[in-house]
């Protein structure tokens, strides 16, 4: 049923004020019982595509990197920080953008 009103509820007499907070308290902990002792059974560690564990895959992008050249470490840095100040620049708009917003509430 839906709610009742606060002219309603001053209307009860007592037997009928009892019942309701009983159904209010019983409804509650059914609600509170049925979020709170959710336990999600884990689930097992899959390979994503079976060829190459975290690890591995690390350890050759690692080596890749130790083996180039300084002229290609000093392009790939310079791609590197063109690119992080395009974020911070972006990310500069984006906050003023959301501290107007949040102002303007």
């Amino acid at each position: 049923k839906a709610g009742i009103t606060s002219l309603q509820y001053d209307n009860l007499n007592d037997s009928d004020l009892k019942e309701l907070e009983t159904k209010i308290s019983a409804n509650t902990q059914r609600i509170l019982k049925t979020h709170t002792h959710i336990e999600k059974p884990k689930k097992p560690h899959r390979k994503i595509h079976g060829k190459m564990n975290f690890q591995s895959l690390a350890k050759t992008i690692g080596g890749r990197w130790r083996a180039l050249s300084d002229g290609k470490k000093e392009y790939y840095k310079n791609l590197a920080s063109t690119d992080k100040l395009r974020y911070s620049e972006g990310m500069k708009k984006f906050n003023k953008i959301e501290n107007r917003i949040n102002y303007n509430d």
